[in-house]
């Protein structure tokens, strides 16, 4: 269920992404799609102005299309008091605490997400753009 809810609301949140951009219009022809993963910990969607911004030009022709990450949106937040990503003395306690339910928040369920979003709205390909950890996704 926890993957299906999260899966639910990626989509929704990148409708809402895509739709407000100009390439998404019935009257502009777009050659394709920018799938963008901002990495973490940060929710994707309050960067899409700063993404747009930095795209540019780029989505004159291409869809933008932000998925947010398992965990990280306010849907779906992962919280552990006193977690510091850094310090790895602090993360086996969060790990503890998460139990089972971790195998569901890692890179490689994070790109199977951004498969199904794309099938999902009917996307055939896509062009990856990534920050951060985000880079990491292609290898995924």
């Amino acid at each position: 269920m926890l993957a299906t809810t999260s899966l639910l609301l990626a989509a929704t949140s990148a409708v809402a992404a895509a739709s407000d951009h100009p390439c998404a219009t019935a009257t502009e022809v777009c050659t394709g799609t920018v799938l963008v993963n901002m990495g973490g910990p940060v929710e994707a969607l309050p960067t899409a102005e700063t993404i747009i911004a930095g795209l540019g030009p780029v989505l004159d022709q291409q869809n933008l299309l932000m998925v947010e990450l398992r965990g990280f949106d306010r849907h779906t937040a992962l919280s552990c008091e006193g977690i510091r990503v850094n310090e790895p003395e602090t993360v086996a306690p969060c790990a503890a605490k998460l139990g089972a339910r971790a195998q569901f928040f890692t890179t490689d369920q994070a790109v199977r997400d951004h498969d199904a979003v794309r099938a999902a709205l009917g996307v055939p390909k896509v062009t990856l753009f990534g920050n951060s950890y985000g880079t990491v996704s292609p290898r995924a």
